[in-house]
């Protein structure tokens, strides 16, 4: 088993798609985060010449203090900012179809490996991938934020946990994927079928909510794509968190339930 996960290890290390969505997961974020802060400028400056008053904080540079965002504001919202969904759905079908496409999942069987220990092996690397990318988002959005805004706020505990629950989203979403995977076994069915999920879940529940009218049921809180946007706010409510923990988990175990019986009854 472990002989595996390093197996699958090695072939995400050598993935090129993998490093190429970091980088560009990084300048959008550097792109967004300095145009917000551009824009910004230029509406206090604008404010400043229509009124004639200049207010400077003591000992605060200007350039670098805002009093509508802060560095937290942009690690909370980095990941759903960044569509990081999009780059998993990208990533994490090219892992998962890889073996299929080149026919290297039948020379794995071939040695003696169960289709049990395979998937798990392919399903403890598709989690790290999205752990990975999760934490990276967030970091790197902290950062930039803090290099324009200043890092001068911290992390309660409210707000890790609000992360944490935030990666358990995301990590449904991959096994979402993982399961799209394996059945299409073609990477670029699976990202295609994947993005177009993406896009007609929002559209469907929006559509729901519409048709119902209801004040106090939203399907749309209770889709991934509603939980990830919540919790992209900052000071979401202890509520709203539990609901969003809950939906991940119910997700995260029906998908990869679902993707266990797909490889354990299809032909490879």
């Amino acid at each position: 088993m472990t002989h595996l996960i390093h197996f699958e290890y090695r072939k995400l290390l050598h993935m090129k798609s993998f490093y190429i969505c970091a980088i560009v997961m990084t300048i959008s974020l550097l792109v967004a985060i300095a145009t917000i802060n551009y824009y910004e400028k230029n509406a206090v400056k604008a404010q400043e010449s229509t009124t004639g008053n200049v207010t400077v904080e003591v000992g605060v540079n200007p350039s670098l203090k805002n009093e509508n965002f802060n560095m937290n504001d942009f690690i909370n919202g980095a990941a759903n900012g960044v569509s990081i969904t999009i780059f998993l759905a990208v990533v994490v079908s090219l892992f998962t179809c890889m073996d299929y496409s080149n026919g290297a999942i039948k020379n794995v069987i071939s040695k003696g490996y169960r289709r049990s220990r395979v998937w798990l092996s392919k399903f403890i690397v598709t989690m790290s991938i999205s752990i990975l990318y999760s934490v990276f988002v967030m970091a790197v959005g902290g950062i930039i934020a803090g290099i324009f805004y200043g890092f001068d706020t911290k992390l309660t505990n409210d707000s890790i946990l609000q992360l944490a629950v935030q990666t358990l989203v995301i990590c449904a979403f991959s096994s979402g994927f993982f399961l799209l995977g394996m059945i299409c076994k073609k990477s670029g069915g699976a990202i295609a079928l994947a993005i177009i999920i993406l896009n007609i879940i929002p559209l469907i529940s929006g559509l729901a909510d519409a048709v119902i009218n209801s004040e106090k049921i939203k399907i749309v809180n209770y889709t991934l794509t509603g939980c990830l946007e919540s919790l992209s706010e900052t000071g979401v409510a202890s509520d709203i968190v539990t609901r969003s923990a809950i939906c991940a988990v119910v997700y995260l175990v029906i998908f990869t339930a679902l993707s266990f019986v797909v490889t354990n009854n299809v032909e490879v």
